[in-house]
This record gives structure tokens, C-alpha cells and sequence, in this order.
């Protein structure tokens, strides 16, 4: 974060940060699992489906009436039903770390939520040296802070990747430096960032913002879900978005001819499990071989 540009990036950031945030807001949802604290989600449609996705360990262990989506930024007392919900992975150990959460078209219409739409995503990314990335969700100190009769408001916060040495998987991982400085939005307010305890199945976006600050809906792209972050070495952990749409496409293959076969040949086929082999094979050599954790100084969100 040191070069000039990176740093003439970030003040471009924040000018645009507030009207960023405000377009994400309405794709993020806030999650209150029952015994497990606080959680995120992000809203994606696919074909006629409408899915909230978010973290496996959010749902670990879980029924559909443990989990509470908060859908208002002020007080409502209408619950959303949930359809159905499914994972994969979520362990300290698993590569994976990916959940949906399905919702009815009339649930949808009583959230007011938005729903992206499948060309939003953002294939194969594991580090951007050019753009930079804004993450949106709920941690559990605002959360706390806010929460009113069901009404809570996502912080936004921009930042550039990051490389993390042997302990980055190029075809699962996104990371990103999660800095103790004045740049987080919530509330209209910028504020320092809170601990990221809460953020898990939170959009990682990347903003396409060009050298003058501009930006525009089209062209912003989610790209991963938060799962994980250290509190020591300041950063968070995403999966990209891929794994969770080849668990969205296992679960429903009627849903496969909505997705074009580029795109699925990167997510469930046979290019995707190449990558997928490959880095099972990096992680036996990392956590095995070497008798090292593989995550040891990172928190489930």
C-alpha cells in the first residue's frame, strides 16, 4: 500500500465510497444465527432461483428457523421464510467454505432486496494488482451497535489484494488487507474498521474504478465471499465465487443451462477439478508434509 498509485487508488476510493456503498447495501443481508453470533450474505439470482449466498460455518449445525435474515435498515417485523439451504465444507481444514441460502419469489419481493444477476460474477480471481475491491456485510460489534427491532445497516470498506506466500491457493483463495485505519462506511459514517468477526459469506466486489474515481453499476463484479480473516497480519480471506456457484449448479442442474458453458467449464468441469486436484495436492504438501497448519493465524468470521 505504499506506491503512489495504489495510495492516489484509495483516496479515489473513499470519494466514491459512500455511493458504492449505498448500491451494495441493497444486495447484502445481515444474518442472526441462533447460537453462533452474527453473519453475512450476499443476494444472487440464477435463472428463476433466488439465492442468498454466505459462508458454510454460518450454517453448520443449523435449521432453516435458527437463522433470522435482516433484511431492513429500519424496524420491520416481517420474517423471511427460508426455502431451503445447503453447503459444503466450512471446517478449519476444508478448502472449501461456501453455503446458499434459497428464498421464494414472494419472500424476495416482501425483502426489497436486490438479487444480482448471474453476469455480476466474476470468475478465477485470486489477486488484482490493478483495481481495488470493496467488501460488504455485517460485523457483529455494529451489528450489536445498531440493531433495532431488526433493522441493521452493512459497513463497506475498499482495499487492494494481497499475497500471503505459500498459505494462497490460486484456484480457491482471495485475500485482502484489512488495515486498522479510517475507512470503513456504516451509518453514513466513516468510521475505523471494527474486528471482522461477522463479515463471513460478505461480497468481496471488485469496482472496475477507473484513474479519475469514475465507477458504474455494470461494471462492478462480485468475486468472493468472505470466510476467514487474522486479526495479527490484518487481512481477510475470501473463496472465490466460482466454488459456490458449482454448489448452487450440483444442487440444481436444472439451473445449468442458465449459466454459459465457458463459465460452467470453470466451476463444475473438468477445468475446474484439474485446479481443484492441484491444490489438494499443494495442501497435503503444506499441512502434511511440512506438519504446519495450514491456517494458523486466521479466524473463522
Amino acid at each position: 500500500m505504499n506506491n503512489s498509485k495504489t495510495q492516489k487508488q484509495l483516496a479515489l476510493l473513499r470519494e466514491s465510497t459512500m455511493a458504492v456503498v449505498r448500491y451494495l447495501d441493497n444486495t447484502s443481508i445481515a444474518l442472526i444465527i441462533k447460537n453462533k453470533d452474527v453473519g453475512s450474505g450476499t443476494c444472487i439470482k440464477i435463472g428463476s432461483r433466488y439465492f442468498i449466498a454466505t459462508a458454510a460455518h454460518n450454517l453448520i449445525g443449523c435449521t432453516s428457523g435458527d437463522v433470522l435474515l435482516v433484511h431492513s435498515k429500519t424496524p420491520s417485523s416481517h420474517k423471511i421464510n427460508i426455502t431451503k439451504f445447503g453447503f459444503i465444507g466450512g471446517g478449519k481444514d476444508d478448502l472449501l467454505d461456501v453455503g446458499f441460502i434459497e428464498l421464494s419469489e414472494d419472500e424476495v419481493n416482501k425483502s426489497g432486496k436486490r438479487f444480482i444477476e448471474f453476469t455480476q460474477l466474476e470468475f478465477g480471481v485470486h489477486h488484482k494488482d490493478d483495481d481495488l475491491i470493496l467488501v460488504s456485510g455485517y460485523p457483529s460489534e455494529i451489528v450489536q451497535i445498531l440493531a433495532s427491532g431488526n433493522a441493521v445497516t452493512p459497513i463497506g470498506y475498499g482495499t487492494i489484494s494481497c499475497r500471503v506466500g505459500t498459505n494462497s491457493f490460486s484456484a480457491y483463495d482471495i485475500f485482502l488487507e484489512y488495515p486498522e485505519e479510517n475507512n470503513a462506511i456504516y451509518d453514513k459514517v466513516l468510521h475505523n474498521l471494527p474486528k471482522a468477526h461477522g463479515l463471513s459469506g460478505g461480497g468481496f466486489w471488485s469496482l472496475h474504478i477507473n484513474d479519475s474515481g469514475l465507477w458504474s453499476t455494470d461494471k462492478i463484479k462480485l468475486i468472493g465471499l468472505d470466510v476467514s480473516w487474522s486479526e495479527r497480519n490484518r487481512w481477510v480471506k475470501g473463496i472465490q465465487i466460482q466454488h459456490w456457484l458449482d454448489l448452487v449448479l450440483n444442487e440444481y442442474p436444472d439451473l445449468r443451462p442458465n449459466v454459459p458453458l465457458l463459465s460452467r467449464l470453470k466451476t463444475s468441469f473438468l477445468c475446474s477439478k484439474i485446479f481443484i486436484y492441484f491444490s489438494y495436492l499443494c495442501d497435503f504438501s503444506v499441512r502434511y508434509l511440512s506438519k504446519k497448519r495450514r491456517w494458523p493465524n486466521n479466524e473463522r468470521l
